[in-house]
């Protein structure tokens, strides 16, 4: 009698474990500005997921692999239910995860990638067949060091200090900030081009920055103000001449968001020529975007989120929608943009820059990995489209009409043309 009721707990167990474990494997789709390392995640790269459900984690610290379209396990499914979890991703695995710190590696000479971290969060998320979109962000900031030697010496090595090496990590609003109760520490940089570019990656925090330099007979330091904001990159310009160290520190796109100025020596200046940055940030009103070149032509990289009145009824724009959050949540604005139709995004076009036109909308089809984000359109009938779309001229055929690229998840795009009412995603491309 003991053993037929062990056994039917034991079925009654497996049953349960079957009826929670979903038929659909879990599959994320990527994408993402950049890394320090390429442009794109490679296939074999790893990831490190964690599904918590109301009841609990699902997985916490699941290994997935990208194949070139997605991440996944070969035994990882959704749960068999249809309740919310929120996802937390980040890049690269670490085999204890990553939770509410990460700490960077103080000596980067070996490369970069395991201080390399991006992250990616998503609430709501039901099972579905469907490949689940993350968006990967950049938490920590990056430093070029840029060396110009006119002291005759050979570089022994180089080192930057007084900052500390521990970032907290916030997963809803995907930031990161200093740990000021770690103690600084000194890190060495990875060198690209020994003794010419070297490149380190660091948590973002505001404090002095002591670069150490030696050669062969002397040690240098130059100690300045920085404020390293994540997903920025900056430059640090360095000339060491027989018995001086001067530093300009200032702000380039170098595949990552603008950094911007942190401060420069103006009576070294001379020191440290540098040819005029190309500008790679459009202001608009009270909004900054990035911007990318694409097939010659300079782009935003954000989809357009300046407001034009505080009642969202009647005006010309609307909330996105990703088909996940709810429609009307303003916290998807700041990442997925408004949609707007042709008369207001005609309004709000910045002098220098024009909506695309067909042709330049066709340029496109060549954008990189990640350069979309589907944020749906908005219907003259009143309800969203999920597909998505960015708005262009208006047709030569039909003047009621104008010209729009169709783009998915999976980065399929089509050129169409749709009334001008709809409601759509607005990115400019600089004038000539």
């Amino acid at each position: 009698m003991t053993r037929i009721y062990f056994s039917l707990l034991l079925l009654l167990a497996c049953a349960c474990t079957q009826e929670e474990a979903g038929s659909s494997l879990l599959r994320i789709r990527p994408t993402m500005q950049s890394r320090a390392t390429a442009l794109n995640f490679e296939a074999g790269d790893c990831i490190g997921l964690t599904i918590t459900r109301s009841s609990g984690d699902y997985v916490n610290n699941e290994p997935l692999t990208y194949d070139g379209a997605d991440f996944h396990s070969a035994t990882l499914a959704w749960y068999a239910a249809n309740d919310p979890a929120i996802l937390r991703a980040y890049y690269p695995f670490r085999l204890e995860g990553v939770d509410t710190q990460f700490t960077i590696a103080v000596d980067q000479r070996a490369g970069l990638t395991s201080s390399d971290l991006l992250a990616a969060y998503r609430a709501e998320v039901t099972p579905t067949a469907e490949s689940v979109r993350m968006d990967f962000y950049h938490l920590l900031a990056r430093l070029q060091i840029m060396l110009s030697n006119k002291s005759g010496e050979a570089i022994r090595s180089i080192a930057i200090e007084g900052l500390s090496p521990t970032a907290r990590i916030d997963w809803p609003t995907l930031t990161a900030t200093a740990d000021t109760s770690v103690a600084p520490q000194a890190v060495i940089p990875y060198a690209i081009t020994p003794e010419t570019l070297y490149h380190a990656i660091l948590v973002p925090q505001q404090a002095s920055l002591t670069l150490r330099l030696t050669t062969d007979t002397q040690q240098y330091t130059k100690t300045i103000d920085a404020a390293m904001l994540g997903g920025k990159s900056y430059n640090l310009m360095v000339t060491l001449q027989q018995e001086a160290l001067s530093l300009t520190l200032s702000g380039e796109i170098h595949d990552w968001a603008e950094g911007g100025n942190l401060g420069e020596e103006e009576d070294e200046a001379e020191d440290t020529p540098q040819q005029p940055a190309e500008k790679e940030t459009l202001t608009i009103g009270n909004e900054n975007y990035a911007t990318r070149i694409v097939e010659g032509r300079r782009w935003m990289a954000e989809n357009l989120r300046n407001a034009v009145e505080e009642v969202l009824v009647g005006s010309g724009y609307w909330y996105p929608s990703d088909g996940v959050h709810k429609v009307g949540e303003a916290s998807l604005v700041a990442t997925h943009g408004y949609l707007y139709d042709y008369d207001t995004a005609a309004a709000l076009c910045p002098a220098g820059w024009h909506l695309p036109s067909a042709e330049e909308l066709e340029s496109l089809l060549a954008a990189p990995t990640g350069f979309f984000c589907c944020a749906g359109m908005y219907s003259t009938s009143g309800a969203y489209n999920l597909s998505s779309y960015l708005l262009g001229t208006c047709s030569s055929e039909d003047a009621s009409r104008c010209h729009v690229l169709q783009f998915t998840n999976d980065g399929a795009t089509t050129l169409k043309t749709l009334t001008q009412a709809n409601g759509y995603s607005v990115r400019y491309v600089a004038d000539k």
